[in-house]
């Protein structure tokens, strides 16, 4: 039987817009579930044709608007953990941070402070291994296990100083969301329980599509896969698009922006930075709006403002949007971190405190507690 493939192109109106150490939690020899094929209706307004792979894929141009009302969501855990880097907070008030300890070693040791700043290294490898993407959930910690020099990225979970690897398999690309961790391995896209069990297919990335790179990432967010190529290395047309997971549509999304990296979602948008400007992409209208001509190298959302790093010409700033405009409120003149020159990097939030991640040079760093105007509260760590 020969398959449907549906194409149609909408254009949105602006009035419309050494491994064995690890344990495995999973259960062997987990079932993948399948999903059923269905028939599908087309319209006179799309163009029909077939090939050997069952998808639909729509192609949508973004289309630009101004800058709407700023307007945040404080309460979406998870596409909090998406934004946010270090620390990261557990739910007894203390936290973890990566620290290079001996600068010869590029590994960093993931430390533990329970509050009293007495940290602690944890019982990860100390070399020859990276973790990141790390989120606090179930009373664990899980993150992404790489060994130096491999392709080799397991999702592992981490509690009382043991590390397991959730599933055997080595993951592609990942998200944690509050249903499951959804893994990419190769074409196919998968949601499985926090705990290894149950994995589900969720979806086939059709050929048209696919790419096998590193260089793409994907988020699970108002009911859709949203997937990008964020580098130029990644010879594809079309660089981002979603996957609906009730319709099970694909969508080609033209954004318009060169290189767009998906940086952060937050309260029905997906930010974006580009070489021509930080951008955001309403999930529901598809309507594209610029925030900053300037690029962005962290963002996250605090009380009705858009905090953000950039780097422009080798100098960097933290700027804050709101429905009153944009300020820069921290540049290379800021003495108060102690550094000359400072550069601004992560910036994360945790139940209504502002934490920055400051380096200065290769060797030298601090994260730190801010206030919206800038002002250090506190010093959280050296790392």
């Amino acid at each position: 039987m020969k398959k449907i493939v549906l194409i149609s192109i909408m254009i949105i109106m602006l009035t419309a817009c050494d491994n064995n150490t690890y344990l495995n939690i999973s259960e062997s020899d987990t079932p993948i579930l399948t999903t059923e094929s269905s028939e599908i209706e087309t319209t006179s307004e799309s163009i029909q044709t077939q090939t050997e792979n069952e998808s639909i894929i729509e192609e949508i141009i973004a289309i630009q608007q101004p800058l709407s009302e700023i307007s945040t969501e404080e309460n979406d855990l998870f596409a909090k953990n998406y934004n946010n880097g270090e620390p990261i907070f557990d739910d007894k008030g203390g936290y973890y941070y990566e620290k290079i300890v001996d600068h010869y070693c590029f590994y960093p040791i993931l430390y533990y402070d329970n509050g009293d700043g007495n940290p602690v290294k944890t019982g990860f490898p100390e070399s020859g291994f990276y973790f990141y993407d790390a989120v606090f959930h179930n009373s664990a910690l899980y993150g992404i296990l790489h060994e130096n020099l491999t392709d080799d990225y397991f999702i592992v979970k981490y509690q009382i100083e043991n590390a397991e690897r959730v599933m055997n398999d080595s993951v592609d690309h990942w998200y944690f969301a509050e249903e499951g961790i959804y893994y990419q391995i190769g074409k196919s896209i998968y949601l499985i329980d926090y705990d290894g069990k149950n994995s589900e297919l969720i979806a086939e990335i059709p050929d048209d599509l696919y790419m096998d790179s590193r260089h793409s990432r994907f988020v699970v967010y108002h009911g859709s896969i949203w997937y990008h190529h964020y580098s130029y290395l990644d010879k594809v047309d079309i660089p981002f698009w979603s996957y609906n997971l009730k319709t099970k549509v694909f969508t080609q999304i033209d954004t318009g922006i060169y290189q767009a990296e998906l940086k952060a979602i937050n309260n029905g948008y997906l930010y974006l930075s580009g070489k021509n400007g930080f951008w955001r992409l309403n999930t529901d209208t598809y309507c594209i709006e610029q925030v900053s001509e300037w690029d962005c190298c962290s963002v996250n959302f605090f009380d009705d403002n858009i905090i953000f790093t950039t780097s422009q010409k080798g100098i960097s700033e933290v700027y804050k949007i709101n429905s009153s405009g944009m300020v820069k409120f921290l540049d290379e003149n800021n003495k108060e971190f102690g550094y000359d020159g400072p550069y601004y990097d992560n910036i994360s939030i945790y139940e209504n405190r502002i934490f920055l991640t400051v380096q200065y040079g290769e060797d030298h760093g601090k994260i730190v507690e801010i206030d919206l105007e800038g002002n250090m509260i506190k010093q959280i760590c050296d790392y």
